[in-house]
Formats: structure tokens, sequence, C-alpha cells
């Protein structure tokens, strides 16, 4: 049937949540009919009207994995970057904020109009504060929301001067400092990354020198030079396993060491 007799939930006695979870699983292989059939404005509709947060959150799961499918550009013609953002400024769901990073992370991929649409919606104060480890508030999510930050500042962030602007007046560099230094071997690549492009910009390397290490006292030209010096030692040794090494950002899981090499210069 028709994409959208499958949405009408309001006339048919079916169950939201099944539904939402069957084009999750289909979206893959469907993403075009998804787009002929209405579904990216159907589904953005559904996000910003639902009265129920447990349906909405899994409606954009489905937008995330979308992202990562040939009709991403469907998903930015109806305001899913002004979207994601917003929901990651009202909500404290880790499940939500990992699924927005990572639909921000894969529809903006680095396009500069996209990337100018992220600093219109204040997108790296929005996500700035996710770098930042709460103990307080600690969940074994906690680690998965911080690299999909790091992702998502790479895709939309990195490459554009306004963007780089923020990143560094907000922080950016002990942020990233503060990753790497402790951050498994086999997932440094991503923030390493990171902290190079960044380091291009001129205002950042004076923030750099000046950065000490919160936990260590160490200065950032300390860290960098451990992690060089423990490289071989790391190689020598078989990986261990690591908690986040298969994160479920929503079914299939998006493999946190993919995110960590992937996109490394």
């Amino acid at each position: 049937r028709d994409f959208t007799s499958h949405v009408d939930v309001h006339e048919q006695d079916v169950d939201e949540a099944v539904i939402l979870h069957i084009l999750i699983d289909l979206i893959a292989i469907g993403a075009r009919h998804f787009t002929r059939s209405g579904g990216p404005q159907i589904i953005r509709e559904y996000i910003s009207e639902c009265p129920r947060h447990d349906l909405r959150n899994i409606a954009v799961a489905l937008f995330a994995r979308g992202a990562q499918t040939p009709i991403r550009k469907d998903l930015v013609s109806v305001g899913c970057v002004a979207m994601a953002i917003a929901l990651l400024r009202e909500t404290a769901d880790y499940d939500v904020r990992i699924d927005c990073l990572s639909l921000l992370a894969d529809s903006v991929d680095r396009d500069p109009d996209l990337q100018s649409q992220f600093a219109t919606f204040d997108g790296v104060a929005t996500v700035m504060p996710l770098l930042t480890p709460r103990p307080t508030n600690f969940t074994d999510k906690l680690e998965t929301l911080i690299f999909a930050a790091v992702d998502c500042l790479w895709s939309c962030a990195f490459g554009c001067s306004e963007n780089e602007q923020a990143l560094i007046e907000l922080g950016g560099i002990a942020s990233l400092l503060t990753v790497v230094e402790g951050t498994a071997h086999w997932m440094l690549p991503l923030p390493l990354s990171c902290l190079s492009d960044l380091l291009q910009n001129p205002g950042a390397v004076e923030e750099c020198r000046m950065w000490k290490s919160p936990a260590s006292d160490s200065s950032a030209v300390q860290v960098l030079l451990a992690i060089q010096q423990a490289v071989p030692a790391a190689r020598e040794r078989p990986q261990a396993f690591h908690p986040i090494s298969r994160v479920a950002l929503k079914e299939p899981p998006r493999d946190v060491q993919r995110l960590a090499s992937a996109r490394c210069l």
C-alpha cells in the first residue's frame, strides 16, 4: 500500500511504534519509495506534532537512518538540520541526542551551504556542551554521545570559517584535547584529526599552548608526546574489549572505530 496509508494511524487500528520500526528496517532498501510517497514531509510533521516523546524519538531515529542513504538531501529539504539542533537543546535523552548528532553529521557532510545553515541555527553552541563530560550524570552512553558530538562537528563545522571561529571561541580546543587525553588509542584518529584541522586556524594555536589538562595538569604537547610514545606498545597488544566498540545509534549499530578512522585525514 501507499506509504501515506501506513502512517494514517488515527483511522486504522495499528501500532505507531511498530510502523516506525518497520520503516527503520526498510529505509535502507526503500529510501527512494519513501521519498516518492512523501515520507520526509510526513515524518517531519509527525516529529513536530506527536504528543508522545517515545514515538517522536523513534521517528527521529528513522530520519537518522535515512540520512545514511541517498535521500539525505530530501531530509534536508524538510528542515531536518534546524529540527535536530532544536531537539538537542530541548531533550536530555541520550539516545535522541545521539540520533540527532548522527542525523546532522550524515546530512550536512561538509556541504558548505548546509554548514552555513548549521551556523544560522547556532549549531556549534548547541553541540559544544555535549563534548564536556559530566560525571554526576554518568551513563554508559556518555562516551558514545561525546564521540557522536565530535563526529557531528567534523562534518558540520570544519571547513567553515564561521563555525570554526565559534568553536574556538567556545573552548573547542580545550574540549578536544580533553577528549584526546581520555580516549583509547584505537579511537584517537577522529578527535586528533579534528584537532589538527582546527589548529590550521591561527586563533586556535594560542589556545592550545595555554591549555592544561584538568586531570593531569599536562600541557597539550606533553599529552600528544605521551600518545606518540604509546603507539608502538598499543600496536603490539591485542585490542581489548571496549564497552562502545559497537555503538547502538539505533539499528544497525554504528561502529565507533569507523567513526574514529573513516573521516581522518
